[in-house]
Parts: structure tokens; C-alpha cells; sequence
């Protein structure tokens, strides 16, 4: 059960969950409720995101503070997926800039933008260099340093979420198509 409900943040009350959990002692699903909390840190905060609450009463609100699910694996995991998503969008900096210049990649290169899912595929509209650097640069991520995020994860897919569809042209798809599907499969344990 707890391998296929990755989004369960999407469930109201969903960290009451981890009460019943950790009742039970239901090691896969506390992992599952941390793989899920851990969308919502906030860098080096350990109080529980007020976003998660939902409409969970006080004194159960208590009980999960309790548990003290935040910690520094938690915190780690969000750093590791603030680094990845950054490195995601500093390939396909390096992508569209080259492209743009004319520039091919060497075999090794073209492998890793295909890893990271920022290559282009037979059916998309590729993005240009201006038009993706004017996207980093209206949602606030340029420079691209993740040592400088401190908000959500979360928050981070959405915004390259909404600069994928603000810059699809019909039907076709772009590289930052593929690349939050990567990214999201990514950070909610889909991938492998």
C-alpha cells in the first residue's frame, strides 16, 4: 500500500496518519508520511510546516509535533532534492544557451542532459535561451544556487510546473516538460 500512495499529502488530514503509524509501528508507512512531509521543510526549520496542518484539532496537531518528524535525515533529504532540481535547471541553462549558440553536445554531455531529461525529444518545441533565462528570472531562481533556497520543495515544482506550461506552444511538449516529470517522479519516489 504504502509504495503506491506517494502523493499523500493530496488526503486531507494526511499527517494524522503518522499517529496511527507510529502507533502500530508501520515502518513503510512513517516513511511514506516523511517522504511526503519532506515536500513540505522549509531549510533548517524543524517545527512542522503550518501548510500540512489542514484542519487537524489542536491536541492532535500536539500529539504529531510530538513525534518530532523533522530531523536531520529529513532536512538532508530536502537539501538532496534542492540540489537536484537546481542542477536539473543549470543543465538545461547549459542546453538552451549552447543550443541557441549553435553548439552540439559531445556524446558525453547528450547522455547526461538525457539522464536528467533536459535533452529535447522528437516532439518538442524547444525552448530558447531568452525565453527560459526570462522564465528563471520572473520566478526568482536566478541565479541558479540551491544553497540559497530555503523554501519548499514543493513550492520549487510548482514554479517549474507554471514556467513548463507558460511556455508550451500547442500541443508540443519542451524540455522543461520532461523535466518535472523527472523532477516529481524524482521527489516522490516514482522513479526506479
Amino acid at each position: 500500500m504504502a509504495k503506491k500512495a506517494k502523493y499523500l499529502y493530496r488526503v486531507k488530514d494526511w499527517l494524522l496518519l503518522a499517529l496511527v503509524a507510529e502507533k502500530l509501528r508501520l515502518h513503510d508507512v512513517i516513511q511514506l508520511v516523511l517522504d511526503n512531509l519532506c515536500l513540505f521543510c522549509r531549510a533548517d526549520e524543524r517545527e512542522l510546516p503550518e501548510e500540512a496542518r489542514d484542519c487537524i484539532k489542536d491536541r492532535d496537531w500536539a500529539r504529531i509535533q510530538d513525534l518530532r518528524l523533522i530531523d536531520k535525515n529529513l532536512l538532508n533529504k530536502r537539501e538532496f532534492y534542492v540540489d537536484e532540481i537546481f542542477k536539473g535547471l543549470r543543465l538545461l541553462s547549459h542546453q538552451v544557451l549552447y543550443f541557441d549558440g549553435g553548439i552540439l553536445p559531445n556524446e558525453k554531455i547528450f547522455n547526461t542532459y538525457q539522464d536528467y531529461k533536459v535533452a529535447a525529444c522528437s516532439y518538442c518545441r524547444s525552448l530558447s535561451s531568452d525565453e527560459f533565462h526570462r522564465e528563471l528570472i520572473s520566478a526568482h531562481l536566478w541565479p541558479l544556487c540551491a544553497e540559497t533556497y530555503k523554501e519548499r520543495v514543493i513550492d520549487l515544482l510548482h514554479v517549474i510546473r507554471d514556467m513548463e506550461e507558460r511556455t508550451l506552444v500547442g500541443r508540443h511538449c519542451n524540455q522543461l516538460t520532461h523535466l518535472y516529470d523527472h523532477l516529481r517522479r524524482m521527489c516522490t519516489g516514482l522513479e526506479h
